[in-house]
């Protein structure tokens, strides 16, 4: 129903002459007086006798209409103070995995008379309700302040980490009641001194724990005495754990490179023979090694290292073309086509063309790269 209705009102009147418009000039004192528009449409403001006044009634009246329709307990969510569990399941349909089909608000909302009056008297944020079921289905006795102080994700975080540790959440909660942070210690988001903050101080020791190898089923290592040394402890192993893998990574990465380099100074010789050219004034020549290839493009100030594998492979060959009496100065970087002798790509530094001069020698080289390779293939 609500995603078949449309507001034509919507943006085309100010909020007075919308009353007027459709005859509502009343409604403040019936049930859309509870409904607190601006705080789901903060934009849908205008500013009239220097203060900024609500637009209450541009805000999807008749979706709003529609939804009150659909689900007549959102009135009397409203009416209680419980405004955005009923506009998150009209506007966002979001049900906060309530009972809907329920009748009866403390079943709707799953909570006994005294659970309903905290919530309402907490603020009845979703968020609330939301940490207070999370904590009584973990079997965790609290009020509705401590979840709403908790919230919905440190809940969710103290459920994570008593399965990681294969322990109750309740007694992972009796665990961090009793433990005291010392101060300066402010992980996960959250502030130390409360619940939230111990627990975003324990989930953070935790995944440091995991990353650094520590047998957390060992009631020492799940249970430190003292949290905040326990986490600097699991910080500095973490930090360890990850050096050690980078060197282990650099030292087989350098034994690749060591086997690729051995397999291409196999293919330089017969590479050098083909293309390698030599006169007074140019010289073209083949890279000695891949690094070269990278070498070359950290001094050209362009890409041609990431073409140091087509030119192992065989389907592109990477050409340096220098002066003839600086050999080792870097000029111009070339790719051929081994397979016709074709010019690719002519790049100076920073991928700048190549001047004339350059470029009329470099095309009789290329021309009589092509017949040669044309002769081979016949």
């Amino acid at each position: 129903l609500m995603g078949s209705v449309s507001n034509p009102f919507k943006g085309y009147m100010g909020a007075e002459p919308y009353w007027y418009a459709v005859g509502l000039e009343d409604c403040r004192d019936t049930f859309f007086g509870w409904w607190p528009h601006s705080d789901y449409y903060p934009d849908e403001t205008k500013f009239e006798n220097s203060v900024w006044q609500p637009m209450r009634v541009c805000s999807d009246m008749l979706t709003y209409i529609a939804g009150f329709c659909e689900y007549p307990q959102c009135e009397r969510l409203a009416k209680m103070g419980l405004q955005r569990l009923a506009g998150d399941r009209v506007f966002q349909d979001d049900g906060h995995g309530l009972r809907w089909t329920e009748q009866d608000t403390r079943k709707l909302l799953g909570l006994n008379r005294r659970e309903l009056r905290d919530l309402i008297d907490s603020g009845g944020d979703p968020e609330t309700l939301e940490a207070y079921r999370t904590l009584r289905r973990l079997g965790i006795r609290a009020n509705m302040d401590t979840a709403k102080n908790l919230g919905p994700r440190a809940a969710k975080a103290l459920e994570r980490c008593a399965k990681i540790i294969g322990e109750a959440p309740r007694d992972l909660w009796r665990y961090l009641e009793k433990t005291k942070l010392t101060a300066g210690c402010h992980c996960g988001g959250y502030g130390s001194a409360s619940m939230s903050g111990k627990i975003g101080v324990y989930e953070d020791y935790v995944d440091m724990a995991r990353a650094s190898g520590l047998d957390l089923f060992r009631d020492d290592q799940k249970f430190p005495k003292d949290l905040r040394a326990a986490h600097d402890a699991a910080m500095e192993a973490r930090d360890r754990a990850a050096e050690a893998r980078r060197a282990e990574e650099k030292r087989l990465a350098a034994m690749q490179d060591a086997e690729i380099e051995k397999t291409y100074a196999g293919l330089y010789p017969g590479l050098a023979a083909r293309y390698e050219l030599r006169d007074k004034t140019w010289c073209i020549l083949v890279p000695p090694t891949l690094e070269s290839i990278r070498e070359e493009g950290q001094r050209m100030g362009h890409c041609v290292a990431g073409y140091r594998h087509t030119h192992l492979a065989g389907t592109s060959v990477i050409l340096f073309m220098r002066k003839a009496k600086e050999p080792d100065q870097c000029l111009y970087t070339l790719e051929v086509d081994p397979a016709t002798g074709k010019l690719l790509q002519a790049r100076a530094k920073h991928n700048g063309p190549l001047p004339e001069q350059a470029a009329v020698w470099l095309t009789k080289y290329i021309d009589s790269l092509r017949q040669q390779t044309r002769r081979k293939g016949a």
